[in-house]
């Protein structure tokens, strides 16, 4: 998959990054629903999308490791996530990829929580 495809070009490029079980398509619909519908009340450009699924602990997570490469130049200054529970579980560590984005300029913004 060639993920530079899927980057929109804007003044404030943003991106959203979910995970979800291998089996919970209907899940994955519903985070990109809701990160888009964030994403319009913040006012924000229509997102880049990255998305992995798996089942195991251990499976890769290969739009996460592209995402953090292109963080990582400043291709985005925005990532939406569902919650930090997008990270887990997983061979990567939550506060290392948390660091690594805001260690790049970028900002982590979370969905805040259902009737807020």
């Amino acid at each position: 998959m060639d993920f530079l495809e899927n980057t929109r070009r804007s003044r404030l490029p943003v991106a959203a990054y979910a995970w979800a079980p291998q089996a919970c398509g209907p899940l994955m619909e519903a985070y990109r629903s809701d990160l888009q519908g964030f994403a319009d009340r913040l006012r924000l450009p229509v997102p880049s999308f990255f998305e992995d699924s798996g089942d195991r602990a251990d499976d890769e997570r290969p739009a996460l490791s592209c995402l953090l490469d292109l963080v990582a130049i400043h291709i985005f200054q925005v990532v939406l996530i569902p919650g930090p529970f997008v990270f887990r579980p997983g061979p990567v560590d939550v506060d290392a990829v948390v660091g690594h984005v805001i260690a790049s300029g970028c900002r982590i913004v979370e969905l805040p929580p259902p009737g807020a």
